[in-house]
């Protein structure tokens, strides 16, 4: 859709109401503007999580082009500057208690995967993001510690080497355009639930330097506000909310000034709108 929430265009096929898979998400633009890598469950029928790879498409929809295929859950792809490389998660036996995450690396047109970060079983690992200069890789780690969310963000070097951890009880990074700043979604403020089949805190997003110093919060609600992603010229981040309905029946779209402000609203349905991604 345009940045103002108008023509909007679908570029993948529905499916039909019977199939219960999750179909394609989690989409992210070429550097160049003319490619989006996505997730999805290909023509499975029933939902199997173990069957998700990454694709990528040409920006109007077309030339569709599998890019993983395994008995893993691959998501979350994410473009290096050059356009040459896609950093995405890779969970093993997911569904099960020795689920493993990893965060991998895999040149643009599907060859040359390489693990830069492995996990062990039951910790998440996330949402990776490159810095403008490809020289970096922020990312999300979750574990539980009892019936405690432990949820960290972190960045390393685009080799895997350098671990460091930038912020506490936040993930879903976004870098801005110049590399100096880091959008993220904060559980720490605790204003609100977001109850689905557990009740946990609403994210607020945050705003840091790429060390994770100064850190200023730009939403404050009892909303879960989350997946931010910076627009081109770093003025404005756009972010998914359910603040229109609290019960979570509807997820909208919202922008507001990377410096805050009020939030806009930019799309109105009753199904949900995510993960959103500027060209």
């Amino acid at each position: 859709m345009d940045e103002r929430g108008g023509n909007r265009r679908r570029l993948t096929e529905t499916q039909p109401p019977e199939v219960d898979a999750a179909g394609n998400t989690s989409p992210a633009w070429s550097p160049q503007g003319d490619r989006i890598a996505f997730a999805s469950s290909g023509d499975e029928a029933e939902e199997d999580e173990n069957r998700h790879e990454l694709y990528v498409m040409d920006a109007d929809g077309g030339d569709a082009e599998q890019l993983t295929k395994n008995e893993a859950l691959d998501g979350d792809p994410a473009w290096s500057p050059d356009g040459k490389h896609i950093a995405f998660v890779r969970a093993d036996y997911w569904g099960t208690d020795q689920v493993e995450t990893s965060l991998r690396v895999i040149d643009a047109d599907g060859s040359d995967e390489q693990t830069l970060l492995q996990e062990k079983p039951l910790v998440f690992l996330s949402s990776p993001a490159w810095s403008p200069d490809g020289e970096r890789i922020a990312y999300s780690r979750a574990s539980f510690a009892g019936d405690k969310l432990e949820l960290t963000l972190h960045v390393m070097r685009s080799d895997g080497s350098g671990l460091t951890q930038v912020a506490q009880q936040a993930g879903q990074p976004a870098w801005s355009p110049d590399g100096k700043r880091i959008a993220f979604v904060s559980l720490a403020d605790r204003h609100g639930e977001t109850c689905f089949h557990d009740c946990e805190a609403s994210g607020e997003i945050y705003v840091a330097d790429a060390n994770g110093d100064h850190a200023e919060r730009l939403t404050k609600s009892q909303a879960n506000d989350t997946s931010p992603a910076w627009s081109p010229d770093g003025k404005q981040i756009i972010f998914s909310s359910d603040r229109s309905d609290p019960q979570g029946h509807e997820i909208e779209l919202y922008v507001l000034p990377a410096s805050g402000g009020a939030p806009k609203r930019l799309t109105r349905n009753n199904v949900w709108d995510l993960d959103p991604d500027w060209r």
